[in-house]
């Protein structure tokens, strides 16, 4: 019986996370007829026109930006979970901080953190070098999931340590990339 409720929640909560990545990508289309064509950059025979690295260059150094705010964010509320995902009074507020770090992990591991495979132009070697990445994002993604799952089943002590795992995985893949901690 418990495991059917598991199964479900935890499938309530793929749905979910699916409607809010599909709310977010509708949300960040631009305004405007559809039918029109985004006007593209003008090209010259050396590339673009403006810049050293042209408008791809600045689009992957925000994306990279965006990374790291999501990953600030994510890091906040695990951190405050850390602390209180054992006071049963405060289910409510870790369901919510559970739900804004699992939307962070999931705007981070959509973008490209900062390092040299930023620059590869290779989409096959750029997939090969973030391969580690994409990996602990998934496995943390997994992590945040059964620590929700716990949360709703009133299964403190299991979220806690669900918690820790989020929190091992993150230090061990900055450790690996050579991110700092600030």
């Amino acid at each position: 019986m418990q495991t059917r409720r598991a199964v479900r929640s935890v499938a309530l909560v793929a749905a979910v996370a699916g409607l809010v990545a599909a709310s977010g990508l509708l949300l960040a289309q631009p305004a405007g007829d559809p039918a029109q064509p985004t006007p593209q950059p003008r090209q010259g025979p050396g590339g673009p026109e403006r810049g050293e690295r042209g408008e791809r260059g600045a689009a992957r150094a925000e994306a990279a930006v965006s990374v790291e705010r999501s990953m600030k964010t994510m890091g906040r509320a695990l951190n405050r979970l850390a602390k209180q995902a054992t006071d049963a009074s405060k289910k409510v507020e870790n369901v919510g901080l559970i739900t804004e770090a699992q939307r962070a992990c999931l705007a981070a591991k959509a973008g490209i953190p900062r390092g040299p495979w930023q620059e590869e132009t290779d989409p096959a070697k750029k997939l090969a070098a973030l391969v580690p990445y994409r990996k602990d994002m998934i496995l943390l993604e997994q992590t945040l999931l059964a620590a929700e799952s716990a949360i709703l089943d009133d299964k403190l002590d299991v979220a806690k340590a669900e918690i820790e795992k989020c929190l091992k995985i993150r230090d061990e893949g900055h450790k690996r990339m050579g991110v700092e901690e600030e």
